[in-house]
């Protein structure tokens, strides 16, 4: 059975100093958190996927990990602007912000880097694979998770129209 949950907001800076928020989930039992799953979307003005994962996620959490829900530029979890400054050319704001995320959540529950997974399903499998890219020594996160990841960049670069992508006339 699923524990009782208890959640807590916090804000991270990210690498230009924008003030990121994001909100850590972790069973009521568990004093200090084992492990870390740090998840992320940040795309299409969506909001956080926060609801649904739980069914999945319920094991972690009797196991002792706690999940970081991160509410970067390019989502849906402010306002239109948050939204347009993570889009086409200024996408790299959002895995700057999720770095941002991972390295705070990392720093207050205490956990390290090699007990670190950062997640990521369909455009958050790109900031996954993004992170993963500029992070590749180990020493942000142990492992990445991507699920039916944003993997088709030829053709989803040359059409102009995703917000994922880069656009000449900006």
């Amino acid at each position: 059975s699923m524990p009782t949950l208890t959640t807590s907001f916090h804000r991270a800076k990210s690498a230009d100093g924008t003030p990121v928020d994001y909100m850590i989930v972790q069973a009521k039992s568990t004093k200090r958190p084992r492990k870390l799953l740090c998840c992320v979307y940040g795309a299409y003005g969506s909001t956080a996927v926060i609801l649904w994962p739980h069914m999945i996620f319920g094991p972690l959490f009797s196991r002792g990990w706690a999940v970081a829900y991160s509410f970067p530029r390019g989502s849906g979890d402010k306002d239109i602007q948050w939204m347009l400054n993570g889009q086409a050319r200024k996408h790299l704001k959002t895995i700057e912000d999720f770095e941002a995320i991972v390295r705070h959540s990392q720093r207050i529950l205490e956990i390290p880097p090699e007990r670190t997974v950062i997640y990521g399903r369909s455009a958050g499998g790109l900031m996954v694979g993004g992170t993963t890219a500029r992070n590749p020594d180990g020493k942000l996160m142990g492992a990445t998770f991507t699920e039916v990841p944003f993997v088709d960049g030829v053709r989803s670069q040359t059409n102009p129209t995703l917000p994922l992508c880069y656009r000449d006339w900006e």
